[in-house]
């Protein structure tokens, strides 16, 4: 298809910028003696910062080992001579390392089909307890899982059922249960795939993860209060974009890698666009936020304590000028590992000044 739009060509851009990677290849077990091979991928991922040390003189990566020693004989505990034990009772059952990896791996990795219910008795939005995956099927592992899947997806739609399952992610896993919610494959005038058909695989609380809430009394708003509550929201409705507001951590590493491969005097602190416009929010709803209080709210109300978000561009700018100046060690304990935290250095919790004083001072070179 011929796309001549601009924002068509746009949403191509978008929807190739990032290659999908699938999470998991697993076995849909349908029955005792039938089995299909699947696909899970994420609907979204966060971008997090490496956890790696580094040698701050060499630049390379510091690995960290560990070796029990036996305390009387001096001598290095191999894997097969490792006991683990647990208190039952009176008694100590004491077992291997071997025998507790076997432990563990008590059902294999898969997708376990246990039933089929209605879609709107299945899946309520307060029992999603952790974020979906997409299922889609996989040819790899069993010959024909495509034309099953694709069987199985369009029965599920028509007749408006779920399927309940029980999603072993890895081996060794406890695994949780889920439903599987069927969604087709949905294009656009230019024939561009917008919704891939496929499954969602949504997690499913145990009984033990639901708790009873206990909702204290409280007044029914009146009609001018719940008018006024309306006008506010209106005069405070934005459009929000993901696209628009870049993670303020990762922005922040970003540029503090780049001073430190540069060899930077400073560092360049980047803009927090998850903040607040403030000085907007009242020239756009200063007058109905005052009237909320007056009317609804009232003066008596008794204000919880402020907390100030640590502005990290400020105490990286502050603690420079303190270090040229060379009055470090005239800092407190707590403005040193306010700093630390802003700066992402490795100190142990229970480091002292002096720790603290050295570390900053190695940061600053």
């Amino acid at each position: 298809a011929v796309v001549s739009t601009q924002s068509g060509i746009t949403a191509g851009v978008h929807r190739r910028e990032t290659k999908l990677r699938r999470m998991a290849n697993l076995p849909f077990v349908v029955g005792d003696d039938f089995t299909i091979g699947v696909e899970c991928y994420s609907l979204f991922g966060s971008v997090k910062i490496p956890s790696k040390s580094l040698n701050s003189v060499s630049n390379n990566v510091v690995t960290c080992r560990t070796t029990l020693v036996n305390p009387e004989t001096r001598q290095v505990v191999l894997p097969h001579e490792q006991f683990r034990s647990v208190q039952f009772g009176t008694e100590k059952v004491v077992f291997t390392s071997l025998e507790s990896e076997q432990m563990k791996l008590q059902t294999d990795k898969g997708i376990y089909l246990v039933g089929f219910q209605p879609s709107a008795k299945a899946c309520k939005l307060h029992h999603v307890a952790g974020k979906a995956l997409f299922v889609r099927p996989s040819e790899n592992l069993y010959k024909g899982s495509n034309a099953f899947f694709m069987a199985l997806l369009e029965r599920c739609t028509a007749r408006d059922v779920v399927a309940l399952v029980h999603c072993v992610p890895r081996a060794g896993d406890v695994g949780y249960m889920g439903v599987l919610m069927p969604q087709n494959e949905v294009r656009d005038e230019l024939n561009e795939q917008v919704k891939a058909a496929g499954f969602y695989l949504i997690r499913l609380p145990f009984v033990d993860d639901i708790r009873p809430l206990e909702y204290e009394a409280t007044v029914e708003p009146s009609a001018a209060e719940i008018e006024l509550g309306g006008k506010l929201v209106k005069k405070l409705k934005a459009r929000y974009e993901t696209s628009a507001i870049d993670n303020p951590d990762n922005q922040q590493f970003q540029k503090t890698l780049e001073a430190l491969a540069l060899e930077h005097d400073t560092i360049v602190a980047t803009d927090d666009l998850t903040e607040p416009d403030t000085a907007q929010i009242d020239s756009r709803a200063g007058d109905v936020i005052e009237e909320f209080q007056k009317k609804v709210i009232g003066f008596d109300y008794a204000v919880p304590k402020e907390y100030r978000k640590p502005n990290y561009k400020e105490i990286m700018a502050k603690m420079q000028n303190v270090h040229l100046q060379g009055s470090v060690k005239k800092c407190t304990v707590a403005d040193l590992r306010l700093f630390a935290k802003a700066a992402r250095l490795k100190v142990p919790s229970t480091a002292n000044k002096g720790q603290l004083v050295e570390a900053i001072s190695a940061f600053f070179g």
